[in-house]
């Protein structure tokens, strides 16, 4: 597998330029367990699981145009 290089949290909008806002490790960790499932039921558990990726790794949110154009950009972010 491939080292986790950073998490985004990305909308499609037509005609977006990408300008992600860089979250801290906290609201990473929130934006992952939104979507992580077994965060529903065992919660602990996943915290354990994500926790360290929500503090090693960039994470971002905020609006994109189309992927393509966007993957290389968001791989070059601090």
């Amino acid at each position: 597998p491939l080292p986790l290089a950073a998490v985004a949290f990305l909308t499609y909008r037509t005609g977006a330029r990408l300008a992600p806002e860089r979250l801290s490790p906290g609201e990473a960790l929130l934006g992952l367990l939104r979507y992580a499932l077994a965060g529903r039921r065992r919660f602990e558990l996943a915290r354990a699981v994500l926790s360290p990726i929500a503090r090693s790794v960039p994470a971002y949110r905020g609006a994109r145009g189309e992927a393509d154009e966007v993957a290389d950009r968001l791989l070059s972010l601090p």
